[in-house]
């Protein structure tokens, strides 16, 4: 039976799995991948079922070895994002999510929140670490030297009873809309195409984000952007004339153009979280008429400290903070821009 696939399930701890990885083992970016990344959220979130021990769907690799030198290496098939959260957060790059409030344990409550390297804090945290090293990932792998074979079965793992997201349906619902019209031509500008060219197209989060933030536009703050709020606020917006819209696409064109004065792009690239808090902040400053040279500096200071991992600041602990669960939630998104205007203006 030529057509007959050959592959074999195991598992494997993550402790294994980052020695792999070490070892440059696995390729993370076969050409058939995409370049979609998850929320930070959506990652922290990953990184919470696998310190409570919860299942995750299994990773697929392709199992290539070298004829020759017998070397063994991994093309990855699917869980690419599982793998990324997992190494990010063994990176300190994320922390634990802490959405599960409130807690049902002292264990939950004790690791919500946290980074890789705070584990060693006390000694649920310590159990935590050693619960995270040992955890056993779920690996399906494929045999096989076909390239055709491989992109099918990556289809089929990417396609297979994938339910609509809320901007699909959205989308589906509105499609005829003025305003998702409007949504759609912001989305074309160029900053925007560089700005969003990591997130998943396909799935529509590009014109999901651009609603976020006209919505806060229009609301004159930062919203909750839970998938029941988002369409509360489409049938609302659906039913505004372009001529209401248009007013609200001045103030959000001035906010654009005051981002592009910041020279933030790469800064904006981090992750929508981000962009999402520097926007806010753009915004403020464009309706209490500061001027773009009188925070460039500072803003690219407060990146760049972020990113080396400075947190002695408390504006910058602050914004972190902000980072670790929920960020959609009003409430988070309000204390990023609270922690940026501390940070650039006071």
């Amino acid at each position: 039976m030529t057509n007959y696939l050959k592959r074999d399930s195991n598992s494997i701890s993550i402790a294994n799995l980052y020695e792999n990885y070490r070892s440059n083992k696995y390729n993370l970016k076969p050409s058939y991948q995409r370049e979609s990344v998850w929320s930070e959220e959506k990652k922290s979130f990953l990184i919470d079922s696998i310190v409570r021990n919860f299942p995750i769907p299994p990773i697929f690799l392709r199992q290539k070895i070298d004829d020759s030198t017998g070397t063994t290496s991994y093309d990855v098939i699917d869980g690419k994002q599982r793998l990324i959260s997992i190494f990010s957060f063994i990176n300190d790059e994320i922390p634990i999510s802490s959405e599960e409030e409130p807690f049902d344990s002292e264990y939950e409550k004790e690791i919500a929140g946290c980074f890789f390297s705070e584990l060693d804090q006390n000694e649920i945290r310590q159990n935590a670490k050693k619960y995270f090293w040992r955890y056993q990932l779920s690996i399906e792998y494929i045999d096989s030297d076909s390239e055709k074979l491989i992109k099918n079965i990556f289809d089929r793992l990417n396609r297979n009873g994938e339910p609509l997201t809320g901007q699909e349906l959205r989308n589906a619902r509105y499609n005829t809309s003025e305003f998702l019209k409007v949504i759609k031509e912001i989305y074309l500008r160029s900053i925007w195409q560089e700005i969003l060219s990591k997130i998943d197209i396909i799935r529509m989060e590009n014109y999901e984000f651009i609603s976020e933030i006209f919505f806060e536009i229009e609301e004159g703050s930062p919203i909750q952007a839970n998938q029941e709020e988002l369409d509360k606020k489409y049938e609302m917006m659906s039913l505004k004339p372009l001529k209401e819209l248009n007013k609200i696409l001045e103030l959000f064109n001035d906010t654009e153009y005051f981002l592009s004065k910041l020279e933030v792009i790469e800064e904006c690239k981090i992750g929508v979280s981000h962009t999402y808090g520097i926007w806010s902040f753009c915004h403020f400053c464009v309706v209490n008429s500061i001027p773009p040279e009188k925070v460039k500096n500072k803003i690219k200071e407060f990146y760049r400290l972020y990113k080396s991992k400075n947190y002695s600041i408390q504006a910058l602990a602050s914004y972190r903070k902000t980072m670790s669960s929920n960020t959609k939630s009003k409430f988070q998104r309000a204390n990023r821009l609270t922690a940026l205007r501390q940070f650039c203006l006071d």
